[in-house]
């Protein structure tokens, strides 16, 4: 019997001791799953600052493209316009030559036809 009572007891300081040894294996795997959790927390915010970082940096570009192909327009317009203006100008200058040649009857010297023909222009410029 009293055997048999050692054997009981025996068993009964294994269960115990299989059982603090499961609760610290427990312990042990939930402080690994926190730190997992953790560590995926801090990977899931590094990689959202990331891409915003990113999303940012594309934004920025697209706005410097954008603004220097308006700038590049903006040169192409004013040098077709100077261009268009200087052949106005010209084309204005010899109308004028050929009108007032035909009112005054004579041929203009290409000097005064010239002068006339810049302050014709400056004064419908004004206008």
């Amino acid at each position: 019997m009293a055997d048999r009572a050692k054997q009981v007891q025996d068993s009964i300081d294994q269960s115990e001791r299989d059982k603090a040894d499961a609760k610290a294996l427990l312990a042990q795997y939930e402080a690994r799953l926190d730190t997992a959790t953790a560590d995926a927390q801090a990977l899931i915010q590094a990689a959202r600052e990331q891409a915003k970082r990113e999303a940012d940096a594309i934004i920025v570009q697209g706005r410097l493209s954008a603004e220097a192909a308006l700038a590049s327009a903006r040169k192409q317009i004013e040098a077709e316009r100077n261009a268009s203006m200087a052949a106005f100008r010209q084309e204005a200058a010899s109308l004028v030559v050929t009108v007032t040649g035909s009112l005054v009857g004579r041929e203009i010297q290409s000097g005064d036809s010239r002068r006339y023909a810049d302050m014709l222009l400056e004064e419908i410029g004004k206008s």
